[in-house]
């Protein structure tokens, strides 16, 4: 499969997954509420939160990513700079992960452990006998 047609398959399905009830139970657990002010009528104005699981930071919900524990591209191998090949039945086990292979982050947290993760897999892409 070229790794354009793998690009654009895989983010449709990742956007069908992101309207999974289960995957939003997940990132709505351990949720909580803050005041964070009030309004011009002086009611009190809330606002959920959650915790980042790598930081322990506190941030508004609607900030927390679901991150996979393993990555999905572990289930796609590179053949060549233009083709891949896909486990898909493992891809999809991936993309709708049990409760235990997903955990919210935060932004930074999440973009530091997916820049680790893309560094490392280019390296090994890059190195003695790799394809790029």
């Amino acid at each position: 499969m070229s790794k354009k047609s793998y690009q654009m398959v895989k983010g449709k399905l990742r956007q069908l997954s992101m309207w999974s009830e289960e995957l939003k139970a997940i990132k709505n657990e351990g949720r909580f509420q803050r005041v964070v002010g009030t309004f011009k009528n002086g009611k009190v104005r809330k606002v959920w939160f959650n915790t980042c699981q790598a930081c322990q930071g506190a941030f508004p919900q609607d900030s927390i990513e679901l991150d996979h524990i393993t990555e999905i591209t572990t289930a796609v191998s590179v053949v060549s700079k233009t083709e891949v090949e896909v486990d898909w039945e493992r891809f999809m086990t991936l993309l709708w992960p049990s409760k235990a292979s997903l955990q919210r982050l935060c932004g930074l947290c999440h973009g530091e452990k997916t820049q680790r993760y893309t560094q490392e897999r280019v390296k090994a892409l890059k190195g003695p006998g790799g394809l790029l």
